[in-house]
Formats: structure tokens, sequence, C-alpha cells
């Protein structure tokens, strides 16, 4: 699997406070990087060009690409999915602070580099990941909620794979998000009507790219799965026997 392979010891490593990631801590993050990373990331080089949409075609492909709202759940749901279908699991959140830890020897969650370079630079790194994911097999990927805004990414995932939309209405978004805090394109001022604004501008949006659609407001997570499996198109090897 190239890169993906060290994705789950890089998520501890990500995840550890600040006061703990010392310089050893830094030297096993960089060296995990380069032993399983660099061959993912060279692929840049060789494929400077867009996607060149002809080659793929996500009805034949085995990848499911998890849509949807901040705090939607695409992250947990795509956990559980994948180990349902005996799928590879990515987080393309992951793969940015990779790629941004590869080039900054820094670690930062997608949050933070998001606070501290605007959407304009998080969206540049978002736009390599997915390309560097071009040839991505037998995998459930969970994307950034913003990544719909962003045209190109959107025929590439388009490409990619089937495209599930985990839809949660506004009030249900903003309960979730208190728990982690808001992220940084919502101010703390009147958040309900900032989270309504933008989940009216991207609900149509994420409608157009997907090919299942499922409400999640009031669904469990092993709810949400179940709902996923049921309706995979039969021509997608992942819905084989769901």
């Amino acid at each position: 699997m190239e890169i993906y392979e060290a994705q789950g010891a890089f998520e501890e490593i990500i995840s550890v406070p600040r006061t703990r990631a010392n310089g050893f801590l830094w030297i096993v993050s960089l060296s995990s990087y380069l032993l399983y990373g660099t061959k993912g990331w060279h692929r840049e080089a060789e494929h400077e060009s867009d996607f060149p949409e002809e080659r793929y075609d996500s009805a034949d492909t085995m990848n499911i690409i998890l849509i949807g709202f901040t705090s939607s759940g695409k992250t947990t749901v795509g956990r559980i999915l994948a180990r349902e279908r005996g799928l590879a699991f990515h987080d393309l959140d992951t793969e940015i602070e990779w790629l941004y830890l590869a080039e900054n020897a820094q670690l930062l969650k997608c949050r933070e580099i998001f606070a501290r370079y605007g959407r304009e630079r998080f969206t540049e790194l978002e736009a390599r990941v997915i390309e560097n994911l071009r040839n991505m097999e037998d995998t459930v990927l969970s994307t950034g909620g913003g990544v719909i805004l962003n045209p190109a990414n959107v025929e590439r995932l388009r490409a990619l794979g089937t495209a599930v939309y985990l839809k949660v209405q506004p009030k249900e978004v903003l309960r979730r998000m208190k728990r982690k805090g808001l992220p940084a394109f919502i101010r703390p001022e009147a958040p309900l009507e900032q989270i309504e604004k933008e989940w009216r501008k991207r609900d149509p949006l994420y409608r157009d790219l997907a090919k299942i659609e499922i409400d999640t407001t009031d669904l469990s997570v092993e709810q949400a799965v179940a709902a996923i499996l049921k309706q995979l198109p039969s021509n997608d090897p992942a819905g084989e026997n769901a």
C-alpha cells in the first residue's frame, strides 16, 4: 500500500501532546514517513498533468469516498465501514498532515494548518494529496468537509470511486462540533447561523458528487454503516454480498 501502511503509526504520533513531542519523536515520525512515504509522494513528479479522467471508471473501482459537512462522522463511519468490507481505510486530513510534516518537519493538525495559513494554502495541500491518491484501490477514504469547494477536487474524487454523502442537519452539526471545538471557518458568535449558511452552500455540492446519500442526523455509527452497505450499487465490488 506504499505510503499508507505507516498511517496508523502516524495518527498516534500526531495525537501526542506537544510536551511529549520531543526530538526523538520527531526523528521517529520523519523516519517512518521517509521509509513508507517517499515513493507515494514522489508520484507528484511522475504525474504533473491534471487527472486524465478517461483512465478512471468509478464503477470498476473498490473505492468508497465519504463526503459531508464537518463533524458528520466520516472518519468514524469510514473506519468501521472499511473493516466490515475488508478494505483499507485512509483519512484525507491525516494525509494532509503527513505531507505538511514531510515538508516542514512540524506536526500540525489540519485545523492548525488552516488557522495559520488560511483556506488557500490548505486547499493547495488538499489538492496535492488527492492527486497522490490517484492509484488508490480497495479503500474507504474519508474527506474533509470543504473538499467539494474545489471543483478540480470534486472531479478527481468522482473519478476515484463511489461517493457517499453523510448528511447531518445543522443543529446536530453544532452539537457535535462543540465536543472538540469550533473549526476555523466558524466564529464563536452566532455559530448556528454560520453553520446553516455554510451548510446551504455546501449541501447541493455534496449531493451533486454523491451516488449515495444517507441522513445520519439521528443514526448511530453502526446504523449509518448498515445504511451505506445496503445502498452500495451492485456493480461496485465493495458492495458485493452487502
